[in-house]
């Protein structure tokens, strides 16, 4: 024990000096000395067990098994405290800890790194409004029906939101496999840490829509409302999150940049695009553009456009308002955005939340069966 003391005061002896008595006699206890000794066995499997989220030590463990054997309950269910006030709750040790606890406790650790990362959020912050000023100014008084460009202009907006919003969300997975690999190892969950990431992450997703959202309107003096914008542009912002979190997982980090730039380009600048759209009718292009999320998205949001501005205008029907080389862009949306039936904003909404939501699960069991040798 007084070699091990001698051990602590040559490595920190600021620190070591402020730490009181009963901290002392608690962290030999959880070691496991006795007696003043303790085995080299034992000392290992100390520091082994700060590895993970959840440490394991002689103190909780002896706990443990002495009131699980005194109540005469399931060790899986007990938590109770003992006489020095410390909480055991057995179902938070083991090999596989409960995901209803490993849980908060990811988040919360997720919280705190993406805090201490607020420079780097702040100038992403900066990167996103920038994007949406310039993006905004090339829009301006190109935004009329009566205009060729508006859905060009529209789903240049969109490519970019859906582009920036991908390749933020690269470093959820792709920067930090190796401490995913070890905390898996130490017993974390893959369901609990994949879920933790992912609902940190859509905090910046989605406020990120929402200022892009707003500063492009300003930008681009866009008529209707802001929600009218809002509900396409959160759409992208969801479904580029989604296929972002997916390359993070499945393609190695030098390449991941590249394999969502290349993705977004051609789903949304190469299948969605309203010339594209325009001329495959009854081929096979316009069956592959409806896989597409932005295709959706960027159809809702241009024939909401075109309801609203023709409901201002009070007289006649879209085809007395819309520019005559737009018809057959117009018209392809329709039948794109018409094909589930009932209302093509509802539709919009259910296509891109289920591409969304298969680019998370298949990011998920990307992750879960991957790499398995590195894994519990």
């Amino acid at each position: 024990e007084d070699q091990f003391m001698e051990m602590l005061q040559s490595m920190n002896d600021s620190k070591f000096s402020e730490m009181s008595q009963p901290a002392l006699c608690e962290l030999n206890q959880r070691i496991g000395f006795e007696d003043g000794k303790v085995s080299r066995e034992a000392l290992v499997r100390y520091f082994l067990g700060m590895r993970g989220s959840f440490s394991h030590d002689a103190l909780t463990e002896s706990l443990v098994s002495e009131l699980a054997s005194s109540m005469g309950v399931s060790e899986s269910s007990m938590s109770t405290t003992n006489s020095r006030g410390i909480v055991v709750d057995r179902s938070m040790f083991g090999k596989r800890a409960r995901f209803c606890f490993q849980y908060p406790v990811l988040v919360h650790q997720n919280v705190i790194r993406w805090m201490r990362s607020w420079r780097h959020k702040a100038f992403s912050t900066f990167l996103v409004a920038g994007a949406a000023v310039i993006f905004g100014a090339q829009c301006q008084d190109k935004l009329e029906i009566e205009n060729i460009l508006c859905p060009l202009k529209i789903n240049l907006s969109h490519l970019a939101l859906g582009l920036m919003t991908g390749i933020a969300c690269l470093p959820i997975f792709g920067a930090d496999r190796p401490m995913f690999w070890r905390e898996s190892a130490s017993g974390v969950r893959v369901s609990a840490f994949f879920l933790a990431r992912v609902t940190v992450s859509l905090f910046d997703v989605l406020a990120w829509c929402y200022l892009f959202t707003k500063i492009w309107i300003m930008a681009a003096r866009a008529p209707c409302s802001y929600w009218l914008w809002l509900i396409a542009y959160r759409m992208t912002a969801v479904s580029a999150a989604g296929m972002g979190v997916l390359i993070s997982v499945v393609v190695p980090e030098h390449s991941a940049t590249l394999a969502t730039s290349v993705s977004v380009i051609v789903m949304g600048g190469a299948i969605s695009e309203p010339q594209a759209i325009g001329e495959g009718k009854d081929s096979i292009r316009e069956v592959i553009a409806a896989f597409s999320p932005f295709t959706w998205s960027i159809g809702q949001n241009y024939l909401a456009l075109i309801a609203e501005q023709v409901k201002e205008r009070g007289v006649g029907v879209w085809e007395d308002w819309v520019n005559w080389y737009a018809f057959d862009t117009v018209e392809g949306y329709q039948r794109i955005l018409h094909s589930l039936g009932g209302d093509y904003t509802v539709s919009a909404y259910i296509c891109c939340s289920v591409f969304g939501l298969l680019a998370l699960l298949t990011g998920y069991l990307g992750l879960r069966w991957s790499h398995r040798g590195k894994q519990a």
